[in-house]
C-alpha cells in the first residue's frame, strides 16, 4: 500500500535541552505508517504551497517555447 501524508510539519524546539524534534501530522502519519510497512511520504504544505506555482511557471514556459 503507497499513501502519503500532507499537513503541516514543525519543529519542536526546547532551548534548554538544545535539541530540536521535527513532527507534525503529516510527518507522525507517514512515519507510524512506514512502520506499519506501508510504502509512504510526507508532503508539508508550504513545499505543496511553493511547488505548485513552480509546476506552473514551467509548464507555461514549455508551452510557449521559452527559455
Amino acid at each position: 500500500m503507497k499513501v502519503i501524508g500532507i499537513g503541516d510539519n514543525v519543529c519542536d524546539k526546547y532551548v534548554h535541552l538544545k535539541t530540536m524534534f521535527p513532527g507534525g501530522q503529516a510527518l507522525n502519519f507517514a512515519v507510524y505508517a512506514k512502520m506499519l510497512g506501508a510504502d509512504a511520504s510526507a508532503l508539508p504544505y508550504a513545499l505543496l504551497l511553493w511547488l505548485i506555482p513552480l509546476c506552473y511557471l514551467f509548464t507555461k514556459k514549455r508551452y510557449y517555447s521559452a527559455e
